[in-house]
């Protein structure tokens, strides 16, 4: 049996649980929530790590290994995609595919990943999560300020998924998913942030930092909408709430939405008697960790990342037999010894030209990719053929008129937490001329812009006096992806025409 501390301090918030760990059980001896002034950071780690110990003696902790995790917003989440390698070189392959995508210098950072596709060939795929150095050296100095050992340090999110994991399907109030294997919106509800993560099993596909404020129902439905646009072939089948006002948010989201909402309890399950009575969903975190711990799926441990490990060299075992055969062969070894050293000498010398030669191609590739970068960030949409596309959607001018439009362009922040693939957005103004229905043919307009795939129309905004606003997400496209056509219409006959048809001429010539 084993006993650890899982720790989650954020928001002025510090959450401890103490739990022991046998087999693949948790515990749960005690768990707390005070609220503190500050939040760890490098200027006041040694004064909050005493300040830790203070706490953890005032509610009877035992001092035990620590597992703490960070949120999301001190996070750089990356998607990395490289080819097939042996499972000793991949981590230095992911490193080298995540550090040519950063701002940061590598030393500045640590780098942990996990694999979320694998096929026997071909591309493989990996989540790469990135924090700076310095905030795991504040959690170092922290716990050593305690007289804690910091075993490791994990994003929420990871301890969020395996306890909801845990949790789903074990109570009335949070049932599996339909499939039990589909994808999932997993929502932990903080003070001030919220944190949303779409994922299949563990894998996420999706996590954002949100406020934590009235109009966090309408962020999330935002969110759900995204990641409906980026991977339709992963629906999300539940989505889960846990925090200060879930049950309220439960409500307000089941209007917006027809995915079905639950709530869960990170402690459902535990017969310990010392457990938070109120707003115990901010545990999910550091729930999650001890559950993770107990099974050996603790995904990233930025104390302990995934490294290369060196591969035995097959000259060693002819090195031992040549060493056994000196006994009876010094000279032979003497000259044995030579040859390898030269020829290891030889390997040596081609090993550093290869790796100078490399840092040479990866220092061009780096300023390529800054140019094009720039590049990319500076070309904008095709406005003229944009109004014909729209101009081709719009299902009936006489039953929906657009009065105005205006455009603006988004800027890219490399910097940015979040990433969009728009490149700028439409806010379209009109009026609904259709008095039977009026709201079909804004319906049927939305409807086609989301066919298009290129398009992210937010819900419209129609008043009283049937005008409306539609904000929609444009996304940027090659000349050849405008296939649109705008049919001609053929004039009617009038009744000139028809006169003119039924006239014919006399045999003199005259009409």
């Amino acid at each position: 049996m084993a006993r650890y501390l899982a720790i989650d301090w954020d928001q002025n918030q510090l959450h401890v649980i103490a739990a022991d760990v046998r087999g693949a059980t948790v515990q749960v001896r005690r768990a707390t929530l005070t609220s503190e002034g500050q939040t760890p950071n490098p200027s006041n780690a040694v004064e909050l790590g005493k300040l830790l110990a203070e706490r953890l003696e005032a509610a009877g902790i035992a001092k035990a290994p620590v597992l703490a995790c960070v949120g999301r917003d001190r996070l750089i989440v990356k998607e990395i995609r490289y080819p097939r390698v042996p499972d000793a070189e991949e981590p230095a392959v992911v490193r080298f595919q995540t550090v040519k995508e950063l701002t940061d210098a590598p030393e500045d950072v640590v780098i942990d990943y996990m694999p979320v596709y694998s096929p026997p060939a071909g591309e493989q795929k990996a989540m790469a999560l990135v924090i700076r150095k310095e905030v795991l050296q504040t959690y170092r100095t922290l716990c050593e300020a305690a007289g804690l050992k910091l075993i490791a340090l994990t994003p929420r999110l990871v301890g969020t998924a395996a306890c909801l994991r845990r949790v789903m399907g074990s109570t009335v109030a949070t049932p599996a998913p339909d499939p039990a294997d589909g994808a999932v919106c997993v929502v932990v509800l903080g003070e001030k942030q919220a944190e949303l993560a779409v994922l299949e099993g563990r894998v996420p596909f999706l996590t954002r930092s949100l406020p934590n404020a009235s109009n966090l129902a309408g962020e999330i439905r935002r969110n759900l909408a995204v990641h409906a646009g980026q991977a339709p072939q992963h629906p999300i089948r539940a989505v889960y709430l846990s925090g200060k006002g879930a049950t309220e948010l439960r409500e307000r989201l089941g209007e917006l939405t027809e995915i079905p909402v639950h709530t869960f309890d990170p402690f459902a399950g535990s017969d310990a008697a010392d457990l938070p009575t109120g707003n115990r969903g901010t545990f999910a975190g550091p729930m999650g960790l001890l559950q993770a711990q107990a099974v050996g799926e603790l995904a990233i441990n930025f104390v302990s990342p995934r490294q290369p490990r060196a591969t035995a060299n097959p000259n060693y075992r002819l090195i031992r037999m040549a060493i056994v055969a000196s006994v009876t062969l010094v000279i032979g070894l003497a000259v044995l010894g030579r040859v390898l050293y030269a020829s290891w000498s030889t390997q040596l010398e081609a090993v550093q030209e290869e790796r100078i030669e490399v840092d040479k191609r990866f220092a061009a590739s780096s300023a390529n990719g800054k140019k094009l970068k720039t590049i990319d960030d500076w070309d904008s949409p095709v406005w003229l053929d944009e109004l014909y596309e729209l101009n081709a959607i719009i299902p009936d001018v006489n039953a929906l008129r657009i009065t105005k439009i205006t455009t603006d362009l988004l800027t890219r922040d490399p910097k940015a937490k979040t990433k969009t693939r728009a490149a700028a957005t439409w806010t379209i103004h009109g009026k609904l001329l259709n008095k039977s229905n009026p709201r079909e043919p804004l319906d049927q307009l939305v409807k086609e812009f989301r066919k298009e795939g290129f398009y992210s129309p937010e819900a419209p905004n129609v008043k009283n006096d049937a005008s409306f606003t539609l904000v929609v997400y444009v996304e940027r496209r090659g000349p050849t992806k405008y296939t649109a056509t705008i049919a001609e219409e053929k004039p009617k006959a009038t009744k000139a025409d028809k006169t003119d048809k039924t006239k014919t001429k006399r045999p003199d010539g005259n009409k």
